[in-house]
């Protein structure tokens, strides 16, 4: 993943790379032999448990007849499948609205149509690392930050602008405030990674250095920490 990134007059094109990378993990049986996932069918819509709860004298079906397996169906490999919109009665959908649920500070929840968003940290115009210094300890307090990248260099003159940042943040032992704008509002909007991806309203940066190595990492949030009256 790239970023156009702008600090004082530079900017460039650089490589986020996430710090936390999956673990790759692989399933070994008790005689030594390694196990792989496999998709099958286990049974059919008329079966899952939405709709068998709706059933009346379900009791009595079960006692006649063994509705958890479909003698034809179960155990079927299924090699590739598509995902599909259904209703709560598992009849396909076609055309539908998405909405967004929020749930506000004091935990009610709020709907509201979904907006595609369309990603901006690699457009023309560049995301700007701001004056804006924050001490980290308040902001661990006050926002979640869900996502972490690093930002790295890809030759010489990326590697010196990229030093220098990391040596200034290391030196004010601060995060810098990153931010996109808006070239015909001039207002501030979230950072969004890809298109359709999540709006990042805050993201810091911080710094340091070890001799001739530096490390920059980006930290992206979402959410800010509240506290509720009277508790």
């Amino acid at each position: 993943m790239r970023i156009h990134l702008a600090y004082e007059n530079i900017d460039t094109v650089l490589e986020l790379v996430p710090t936390h990378r999956p673990q790759k993990r692989f399933h070994i049986t008790p005689q030594g032999e390694k196990a792989n996932y496999q998709r099958m069918i286990k049974f059919d819509s008329t079966l899952s448990d939405t709709h068998l709860l709706q059933e009346e004298d379900l009791g009595e079906k079960i006692k006649k007849a063994d509705v958890d397996i479909d003698i034809e169906l179960a155990g079927k490999k299924v090699h590739h499948t598509s995902r599909i919109t259904v209703t709560e009665d598992l009849e396909p959908v076609y055309d539908y609205s998405i909405y967004d649920m929020l749930t506000l500070p004091d935990g009610t929840v709020k709907e509201r149509p979904h907006m595609e968003t369309i990603g901006n940290i690699n457009i023309s115009i560049p995301v700007r690392i701001t004056d804006e210094l924050e001490d980290p300890k308040d902001l661990m307090l006050e926002y979640v930050f869900r996502k972490s990248y690093y930002i790295t260099h890809y030759d010489g003159v990326t590697y010196k602008f990229l030093y220098e940042i990391a040596e200034y943040l290391h030196q004010t032992k601060k995060f810098a405030r990153v931010d996109t704008f808006n070239p015909e509002t001039k207002k501030r909007e979230p950072l969004i990674l890809t298109d359709g991806g999540r709006k990042f309203p805050r993201a810091y940066l911080s710094g340091t250095v070890k001799g001739k190595k530096y490390r920059l990492v980006l930290f992206l949030s979402d959410q800010e920490l509240k506290t509720m009256g009277g508790v």
